[in-house]
């Protein structure tokens, strides 16, 4: 070891020495976790300053997460997650974060979690023992079981939290896709759809992490599925056990993680319309959280990332995987022709493809507007009447 390694290790043991300390004499004074944000604090942010929000895209290079068919939760993660940055980067209301880009993980972060490995392996003891203390009384309930992490990783959560604390981050919002785990590794899962997990109501910052979330998920579920999985089916999802949302009151921020569907839905898999859908999911992330701080807050009027749209061609039914197609069922949508009666968006996903239900709803679409004679096509008619409605 050179003597510039030893004396780094000096300052490191010596930092955490005193950290400890610290922590030992804030004990004997007056044990707390980390100060969680109201919602009174969260309007107020918002109102005076910009509210500082940290998306992290689920999972790394290190652990990629679940995948399927040579898709890969972690790039899935990252593609969404830097279209909600840029959706949130247009209002000057939020200072927005990301922890990972395509080069890994952001310089500031990297270097706090280099930097702060032992402080935050501290924080971690700490924050269980300060838990155990000033939650004499929290009840442990039974929740969803999820897949266990590694040490490693365990440290990087309680790593990100500890920066959010540190760097007054007033919401974190994790990325995620999620996936059966019954599942034959090359097939498809019995379960589809979103949801989101907050904090369960006991822990600090539980409710204000609750109003976001059920924002968001009024956003979300109208072009979105709600999860089938019976311990999902509520849409909003509290949990006790998850660190990235707070356990054990390590973040002080309001907190969601939210699961945006199973990865091998196909709606996800399929290029180039993933890509459009996608778009559309970050909009919603970031229209549902805004517009609870100020209700009338669209950047056009249709409150979409798609719309306003033109259609120049005709569209039929057989067509797979098009824009076109896509932006006529999110249209259909804010007509309230999709899905079409009888169904809902299990049985008839956005899909970029005109099947039966596209073919459904357009006729319903024609009734609604005088247009039966075409019967289902996406013709001039069709077209020219859409093109009035959406184009501008």
């Amino acid at each position: 070891m050179t003597s510039n390694n030893y004396y780094r290790a000096f300052l490191t043991g010596l930092t955490a020495f005193i950290f400890l300390a610290f922590l030992g004499s804030q004990c004997l004074a007056q044990v707390s976790v980390p100060q969680s944000v109201t919602v009174a604090s969260l309007k107020n942010d918002y109102k005076n300053k910009a509210l500082r929000v940290l998306i992290v895209p689920g999972h790394d290079s290190e652990d990629v997460g679940t995948d399927f068919n040579g898709v890969k939760e972690a790039d899935l993660n990252l593609k969404l997650a830097q279209k909600i940055l840029k959706a949130f980067e247009k209002d000057q209301r939020f200072q927005v974060f990301i922890s990972r880009n395509d080069y890994g993980y952001v310089p500031t972060l990297k270097n706090y979690l280099e930097e702060q490995r032992d402080a935050i392996k501290i924080f971690r003891e700490e924050i269980k023992r300060i838990f155990s203390q000033n939650y004499i009384n929290f009840e442990k309930k039974e929740g969803i079981i999820h897949n266990g992490v590694s040490e490693k990783t365990a440290n990087k959560l309680y790593g990100i939290n500890k920066w959010a604390n540190d760097y007054n981050i007033d919401i974190v919002l994790h990325v995620h896709f999620n996936d059966d785990a019954e599942r034959w590794h090359y097939r498809k899962g019995e379960y589809s759809g979103f949801s989101i997990y907050i904090p369960e109501k006991q822990l600090p910052n539980s409710e204000p992490s609750r109003i976001l979330a059920d924002s968001i998920f009024n956003n979300l579920k109208t072009i979105l599925a709600v999860s089938n999985l019976p311990q999902e089916s509520a849409g909003v999802v509290e949990d006790q056990e998850l660190i990235a949302i707070g356990a054990k009151a390590s973040l002080s921020a309001a907190s969601l993680l939210v699961e945006y569907g199973y990865i091998y839905e196909t709606h996800f898999l399929r290029k180039p319309v993933n890509d459009y859908l996608l778009n559309e999911m970050a909009y919603l992330t970031y229209a549902g959280l805004a517009k609870y701080f100020n209700p009338e807050i669209k950047p056009n009027k249709y409150d979409s990332a798609i719309l306003p749209y033109v259609w120049r061609n005709k569209l039929t039914e057989g067509m797979k995987n098009k824009e076109d197609v896509l932006a006529l069922q999110i249209a259909l949508i804010k007509d309230g022709s999709y899905p079409p009666a009888s169904f809902d968006l299990r049985s008839c996903p956005i899909t970029g493809s005109f099947l039966d239900c596209t073919e459904k709803a357009v006729k319903s679409f024609q009734k609604k507007n005088g247009l039966t004679e075409e019967k289902g096509l996406v013709g001039i008619l069709t077209l020219k009447k859409l093109n009035s409605l959406y184009k501008n």
